[in-house]
């Protein structure tokens, strides 16, 4: 079991990897925050809009990567990948696909996943301010994209990936 001193060592020790391991475009001190309030516990099954619905990687992009200096750069989430624990916000939010946009995403989909290869929590656990019970910030580590990727796929409606 060891000391109590050889514990913390190993617990500071697993903090500096776990670091490490998320995106270079985190600022330090939001990815000492990110580490404090998220898990690398998977949730499932989440869910995510697919705007082009080709599964490429850029649909687990950060808020952050997708629209650079649209959101506030001191807050955990603006670095993380959204994704929600129910599939009704995706569905609203391709309904809502209008005009230019939905000619630029003519084919959106709802893909269903988890939320390894990360850390992730409900939004409203550590964020006072947010209001939905159902979003979830994703932290993916920055070489396992593909991965994380490649383990969700089109949600049809039926599938509950609960084990």
């Amino acid at each position: 079991m060891g000391t109590s001193k050889q514990r913390m060592e190993n617990g500071n020790h697993s903090k500096q990897l776990i670091l490490e391991k998320l995106a270079e475009n985190i600022p330090f001190e939001i990815k000492k925050r990110i580490v404090e309030i998220a898990s690398s516990n998977e949730i499932k099954p989440v869910y995510r809009v697919d705007k082009k619905g080709d599964l490429s990687e850029e649909f687990l992009w950060s808020s952050f990567k997708e629209f650079p200096g649209r959101f506030d750069e001191t807050r955990p989430g603006t670095y993380s990948t959204s994704v929600y624990d129910v599939p009704d916000p995706c569905d609203r939010f391709i309904k809502s696909l209008k005009g230019k946009i939905r000619e630029k995403y003519p084919r959106p989909v709802i893909r269903i996943g988890q939320t390894d290869h990360g850390l992730s929590v409900h939004t409203m656990d550590y964020d006072d301010d947010y209001t939905d019970p159902n979003h979830i910030d994703w932290w993916i580590f920055k070489e396992e994209m593909q991965e994380a990727a490649r383990a969700f796929e089109v949600y049809d409606g039926t599938q509950n990936m609960e084990q």
